[in-house]
C-alpha cells in the first residue's frame, strides 16, 4: 500500500472521529435530540430516535446553550433545609455565602431577609453575648455617660436590660451593654437600607420613600446625630413620649436624613422613609459617629 493511500486513510479515520464526537457534543447540549439537519451526514448509529428537532440545532448554533442552574437558589435550598432540621450554625454559613458570593441569585433576597432575622435575634437579645459585655455601675453614674464610655446608645442599653426609664440605677448594679460599631448602607438602586460590620451583613431593610438620587460615584459618610421627634419636640429615651416618637438619623454629608413614616404631611425631600418598626431597630442600632454610605 502507498504512503499516500496510507495517509488519506488516516485522515479519514480522524474526520470520522471529529463527526462523532461533535454528534455527541449536539446531541448532549440539545437533550438527546439531533436535528434532521445533520442527520444527512452523521452516521445513523450516532443518531438518536428523534431526529427532526430543529429548533435544537438553532439554539447550539446561535450559541443559545441552555442556562446554567443558579447555585445561590440551591445554596438557598441546602439552608432552608439545614434549618428545618435545627442546624442553625449551617444555615447561617449558606445564607451568609448567598448573600455575599451571589448577591444577584433569585434566592439572595430571601437569604438575606431570613439571615436578617438570625442576626437581629442574638444581637438583641440579653441571652447572647457574643460582642457584649457587663458594665458593673459606679456610684454617681448615669445612662448616658455609660453608653458613651462603650461607644453605645441609652436606647440600647434599657432594651438589652428591660428598662422603662433612666431612673433607679444602683452602685454595683449590672448592665449588659454593646458597643455599636454597625455600618448602613443606602442602597438606592435597590431601595433598601441595610446595616454590615465590617463585611459582614447584619440585616437589611425596604425603602418607603427614597428622596436621593442615586450617585455617579458611592458617597461615605458619618451619621451627624439621632433624635425621636414628638410634636417638633425631642423626647428622652426611656419616656412614654420617646416610645411613640419620629426616629430620625441625619447624615453629614449630604444632608440625608432616615426617618419612620408619622403618616402626616409629605416627607422631605431629602428623606429616606422605612416603616416604623423597621426605623425603631435602625435607631436602636445606630450611634452618632457610625460610618454611612450612599450607593
Amino acid at each position: 500500500m502507498r504512503l499516500r493511500t496510507l495517509v488519506r486513510l488516516a485522515a479519514a479515520f480522524v474526520v470520522l472521529g471529529v463527526t462523532a464526537a461533535t454528534a455527541a457534543w449536539v446531541w448532549r447540549m440539545s437533550g438527546g435530540r439531533v436535528p434532521t439537519a445533520l442527520a444527512g451526514w452523521m452516521p445513523d448509529t450516532l443518531l438518536p430516535a428523534a431526529r427532526d428537532d430543529r429548533a435544537a440545532l438553532a439554539r447550539v448554533l446561535d450559541g443559545r446553550l441552555p442556562a446554567a442552574p443558579d447555585p445561590g437558589v440551591e445554596m438557598f435550598r441546602k439552608a432552608r433545609e439545614s434549618l428545618a432540621l435545627g442546624e442553625v450554625p449551617e444555615a447561617r454559613v449558606m445564607l451568609d455565602t448567598v448573600v455575599n458570593v451571589f448577591p444577584t441569585s433569585a434566592g439572595a433576597a430571601e437569604a438575606r431577609r431570613i439571615l436578617g432575622e438570625l442576626n437581629l435575634d442574638e444581637i438583641l437579645t440579653p441571652e447572647v453575648m457574643e460582642g457584649k459585655r457587663l458594665h458593673t455601675v459606679r456610684a454617681g453614674e448615669s445612662l448616658p455617660a455609660i453608653a458613651d464610655a462603650h461607644r453605645s446608645t441609652v436606647d440600647l442599653i434599657l432594651h438589652l436590660n428591660s428598662r422603662m426609664s433612666q431612673g433607679g440605677l444602683r452602685a454595683g448594679e449590672k448592665l449588659v451593654v454593646m458597643p455599636l460599631d454597625f455600618r448602613v448602607v443606602v442602597d438606592t438602586g435597590r431601595a433598601a437600607v441595610s446595616l454590615w460590620q465590617g463585611t459582614r451583613f447584619i440585616c437589611e431593610y425596604p425603602v418607603r420613600h427614597l428622596g436621593v438620587a442615586k450617585p455617579r460615584a458611592r458617597v461615605l459618610t458619618t451619621i451627624a446625630s439621632r433624635s425621636a421627634e414628638h410634636h417638633g419636640q425631642r423626647a428622652r429615651p426611656g419616656t412614654a413620649a420617646h416610645r411613640t416618637a419620629t426616629k430620625v438619623i441625619r447624615l453629614a454629608k449630604p444632608a440625608l436624613r432616615l426617618q419612620s413614616s408619622d403618616g402626616g404631611d409629605e416627607p422631605p425631600g431629602n428623606a429616606v422613609v422605612l416603616d416604623g418598626p423597621d426605623m425603631e431597630e435602625i435607631h436602636l442600632l445606630l450611634r452618632v459617629g457610625n460610618e454611612a454610605e450612599i450607593r
